[in-house]
């Protein structure tokens, strides 16, 4: 979940309420996308041994769960291939400004095929290596950031009542994606019966670094001064430096860290992307895996520039918001009428 959404989110939100209460929205919409992952969760715990392509057939029948298949590995393909994409404009903005497109996402990809042909569990390990650096990193640099907070951008809280946060809470579906990944992932779980908790504490970490980030933002730059920044998180470590020690910036140490993140959502989609294929056809992973990188290339290098790359996030956002409320819970009230219910044979 953490990944391209937020270094946008401030402004997002922001546009949206007009007030400084955007983290208001960020809050609501956590604890709600929380709610709704339980019933994702209910309906994996029904099949905890198989992925979303594999029970949606047997819930709805051969044909309908194949092509509700199809529609979620191509969802999962183009946010792979837009977090590709969001990585390689953020990089040539502030990293590689003279670096053509291709030279940062070829690497970017050949990487993930690298890592995926290893199977899930070296990209679990490496998951858990990169969160705890992605924590000290986040809290440091946003405690550095404290030079230049001013709390009465912040106030008043509901100077405008609640309507402006409700009209916040859409906005945020991009940053907020990312729990439907468990329609496949769910199956590779130990201990399936603790998938409400794990749902919950994953879904309350990157909120939190959501909810940290528009505050920051909002009190450093302002309602007018985030609406008006493309990367405004990435405008709010810009703003402050530190003389006279060894590290005066420290805005290439947060994108750094989330360059990694976008890795992760990346490997994650590239991932179920081709074990959907996998599966659907019942054959070997692998030449999914090398069929579908210069396909992910060419998508990411579709848009044509950078408002071309935020509308596509929107549309994914709101398009992946169908798998983790609607097409979950109808699968979910069909499975439990016509009784589909697999026994894990543990």
């Amino acid at each position: 979940m953490t990944a391209m959404g937020i270094l946008t989110l401030p402004r997002v939100v922001t546009s949206a309420t007009q007030t400084p209460d955007g983290w208001l929205s960020v809050l609501i919409s956590g604890l709600l996308l929380i709610l709704f992952s339980m019933v994702l969760i209910k309906l994996c715990q029904r099949f905890p041994e198989e992925t979303f392509y594999q029970f949606s057939q047997k819930i709805i029948g051969k044909w309908f769960g194949i092509l509700l298949s199809l529609v979620l590995i191509i969802y999962f393909l183009l946010l792979g291939a837009f977090e590709v994409r969001g990585m390689a404009e953020v990089t040539h903005l502030y990293l590689l400004p003279r670096t053509p497109f291709m030279a940062t996402v070829v690497p970017f990809i050949c990487l993930g095929v690298y890592l995926i042909v290893g199977g899930i569990n070296p990209i679990a390990r490496l998951f858990d290596i990169l969160l705890p650096p992605t924590i000290l990193v986040f809290l440091i640099v946003i405690l550095l950031s404290l030079k230049t907070f001013e709390i009465n951008n912040l106030r008043p809280i509901l100077g405008m009542g609640v309507l402006p946060v409700v009209k916040g809470i859409q906005p945020t579906a991009l940053s907020l994606t990312g729990i439907e990944s468990m329609l496949v992932v769910f199956s590779f779980m130990k201990e399936p019966h603790k998938g409400i908790k794990a749902a919950t504490i994953g879904i309350s970490i990157p909120l939190f670094f959501y909810i940290m980030t528009t505050i920051f933002t909002i009190a450093s730059l302002g309602v007018a001064g985030v609406q008006t920044k493309t990367w405004p998180v990435l405008s709010l470590f810009r703003q402050f430096e530190y003389t006279g020690i060894i590290f005066e910036r420290f805005e290439t140490f947060i994108l750094a860290i989330w360059i990694l993140q976008i890795f992760t959502t990346f490997v994650t989609c590239y991932y179920i992307a081709v074990l959907g294929l996998s599966q659907l056809f019942q054959t070997k992973i692998k030449p999914f895996i090398f069929g579908l990188a210069p396909i992910l290339y060419l998508i990411a290098l579709s848009p044509k520039n950078i408002n071309d790359v935020f509308h596509f996030g929107n549309l994914l956002g709101y398009f992946g918001l169908l798998f983790i409320l609607p097409i979950p819970l109808m699968l979910l009230l069909i499975a439990i009428w016509r009784g589909k219910k697999h026994v894990s044979a543990s």
